[in-house]
Order: structure tokens, then sequence, then C-alpha cells
């Protein structure tokens, strides 16, 4: 039936003009305009196809033309056939790839040219492309990332692993990661003859767990995203003079965050990431003995890039 609705709108077919639109660059021709009219032709050779570039392009289709049009909206592609005075559309999942969706694209029109003595009226099609299995819905991986994070007394070079589950465009992530120490000094006002002095330094642990959405955005994915999590911040004083009693303390506070970032796919399951996060920790204070009380921001920003793989 599908094969017979096409065949109305090919008609005598005297040329094929093939176009590409919101494919990803995958690196290679696989989701160009001129990939999709190679394939129509390999299926059969003596069709006459034409690639076309409508955005840079001022000539158009001649009338009687049929225009083969391959769309990516979202987790869908949408083959177009316009012939005259007729149309059909075909939504096809976008979860195999350019190369092998761009093939699809190919035998749908080649099965509609092999019916064109079919005379009946184009039925209503629905898609009739087999359901996706799960496990090719869901992506998984995990990344190492550096980058630099605000701390108790400045900007800190920090480290994270990170592991990633994505249905869709809907992403949960789970970090932690480890901001080196910062140091200041501090000089207490006890006793005024002969002030203690020396130096306070605190580091950071964080776990998180982070959902939201990261749907396409040209060659990659937009990541958004809000963060809940527990962070642990040790505290420390050193090189002192006058301070008999020392010992380091501890921070334990939980923590909100927005996510921004964007992942853009490489070959063989490997990607890139750059995000940033946006903290909101609820101010607490600790006393450090041998040193004055320690006030954790409220507000810090925390910039890392990734390199990661996925295994699913």
């Amino acid at each position: 039936m599908l094969a017979a609705a096409f065949a109305l709108i090919l008609g005598a077919l005297p040329e094929v003009w093939a176009e590409t639109r919101g494919l990803p660059d995958e690196g290679g021709t696989a989701c160009t305009a001129e990939a999709l009219a190679a394939a129509l032709q390999a299926q059969r050779p003596g069709l006459v196809v034409r690639a076309w570039h409508p955005e840079t392009e001022s000539v158009k289709p001649p009338e009687g033309a049929v225009r083969v049009r391959l769309t990516q909206r979202g987790e869908s592609l949408v083959l177009e056939l316009n012939g005259t005075g007729n149309s059909i559309v075909r939504t096809m999942s976008a979860a195999e790839g350019c190369e092998r969706n761009v093939a699809t694209a190919a035998l749908i029109v080649d099965g509609a040219l092999d019916e064109l003595q079919i005379s009946a009226k184009a039925p209503s099609v629905e898609s009739l492309a087999p359901p996706v299995p799960l496990r090719k819905r869901i992506a998984a991986g995990v990344a190492l990332g550096a980058g630099t994070e605000q701390g108790l007394f400045g900007f800190v070079p920090t480290f994270d692993v990170e592991g990633a589950f994505r249905y869709r465009s809907l992403i949960l992530t789970l970090d932690a990661d480890v901001g080196l120490s910062s140091t200041t000094g501090f000089s207490s006002k006890s006793p005024p003859e002969s002030p203690p002095q020396g130096n306070l330094s605190a580091s950071q642990l964080a776990f998180d767990l982070g959902a939201g959405w990261s749907p396409r955005l040209g060659p990659g994915r937009l990541v958004a995203q809000a963060v809940f999590g527990v962070g642990l911040t040790f505290a420390s004083v050193a090189n002192t003079s006058g301070v008999f009693q020392q010992q380091p303390a501890t921070a334990k506070e939980p923590f909100g965050a927005l996510r921004l970032g964007y992942a853009l796919d490489l070959p063989q399951g490997f990607f890139l990431e750059a995000r940033v996060d946006g903290r909101a920790t609820p101010r607490d204070g600790f006393q450090v003995v041998g040193a004055d009380t320690v006030t954790t921001p409220i507000l810090t920003l925390h910039a890392f890039g990734f390199a990661g793989f996925h295994f699913l």
C-alpha cells in the first residue's frame, strides 16, 4: 500500500530532486543530499536524480519534477515526496545513523517505482518503521573531566568523574568532583601582644545527581540540568606560630545547582563535553581550632571540560 501511494506521486517521473535538511555532520558525506541522490541512483541506475541545495541554489525543480526530502526533526527522520498535486510523508527513527537511514529512504522510493501500474487512490499511511529496540534508545557513558571551581579562598583546579544515562532527550548524570586545596593567611587578635598567625587551608569534595534535557543542537547536544548533591569541606591549620592547639574540621552541606553544557559525539563512541555549574549552598560556618571561623560561600561557579566514551 505504501508503494502504491508513492507510485501515484511519482507518475512518469521525468526526474527526481533530492535534498536533506537538519541531518547531523558525522565526519563525512553520509548525511548529504549527494549521498541521498547516489543511493537513489544505485537502486535504480536509469533514474534521473539531482542533489539539490535550496538554501544555496537559486535554480528550482522544473514543472513535473518530483522532490524527495529527508529531514531530521529531533529523534525522528521525515521522508517527504512531493509530486504534481500529491504528497506523502513517511516517519522513521533517527537512531540507526545517516548511512543506514539514507539507504532505507532510497529503498522506499525504489519500491514505489516498481508499482507504477497501480492506480488505486493513495491511502493514509502511518509509519511502518519497525520499533527501535529499547537498548538502542538508551545511551550510557563515562567521562573524566578537569576544570576550575570557586574554592573557599579563590579559584582552584578541580577534577571530575561522571556517569551519564540518556533516554531520547532525557539525561541523568552521577558526578564526583574534588577541588584542590586553597589557602589563606590568618592572624588572631588574642593575645594582642603576640597574636597567633598561620595558614588556613581548605579543600572540597562533592557528589551530585543531575536530571534534565539533552536535545540535539547542531552537530551535538545541548545539556540543561537541575542538580542536587552534597559537598564536603575539609579545613586545617598549617605553618602556625603561637598556636598551641591545632585540629582540622569538616563541614557537610547539601547544595543545588543549575547546569548548562554542550556535548559533541565523536567516531567510535567517544565524545567531548564542556559545561558550567552554578551552585547554591546554605551558608555555614564552622570552627577550626587554632584559627578563625570558616564560612563557606552561598554561590559558587564550577567549569569543566570532559572526554568520555559511550559503552551503550
